[in-house]
């Protein structure tokens, strides 16, 4: 595991994580990229691995990509995740408005060591808001145990598809 933090003008929080996932040749999925991305776009199932996530919807008819709009429910609120980038089997982006804080997250899949080692590190932007940077350090810790949480749910549900 990988952590790295950064804070800029006491206003934008930004995070490194990544997690290894690393499998026996006889064990490993056919192929780590696609199995990776196959959770990261099956939006339906994101509340399997998404802490706080009821759940989650593609807004937009026919094939997900640059610009779609996933919904989720998360509890009594709404948040749209607007896809901002996409490269099949290597990086999806996302930007959130959420109530007025901006967040962003980037996802990223590399594999390696001949298909037994998938490399999944999701870098993550939170900006503080007025008073919000008064308690940034509550926020921090808040964010960055949010993105381990993903990481680790996704990490499990990758180790799972070789059993």
């Amino acid at each position: 595991m990988t952590i790295d933090s950064t804070m800029s003008n006491n206003r934008i929080i930004s995070y490194q994580a990544s997690r290894s996932v690393q499998f026996s040749q006889s064990n490993a999925p056919i192929d780590l990229r696609m199995a990776a991305w196959a959770l990261l776009t099956d939006f339906e199932n994101w509340p399997a691995w998404m802490p706080g996530v009821d759940k989650a919807s593609l807004l937009d008819s026919g094939e997900p990509g640059r610009g779609s709009l996933i919904q989720l429910n998360c509890g009594r609120t709404t948040v749209d995740w607007l896809i901002d980038y996409w490269s099949p089997l290597n990086r999806i982006d996302f930007i959130v408005n959420d109530h007025g804080r901006r967040k962003a997250y980037s996802y990223n899949i590399s594999s390696a060591q001949g298909n037994s080692r998938l490399d999944l590190t999701l870098d993550a932007e939170f900006e503080l808001r007025s008073y919000q940077r008064l308690i940034a350090a509550l926020f921090s810790w808040v964010d960055r145990r949010k993105t381990d949480r993903i990481l680790d749910r996704l990490q499990q549900d990758l180790l799972s598809m070789s059993i």
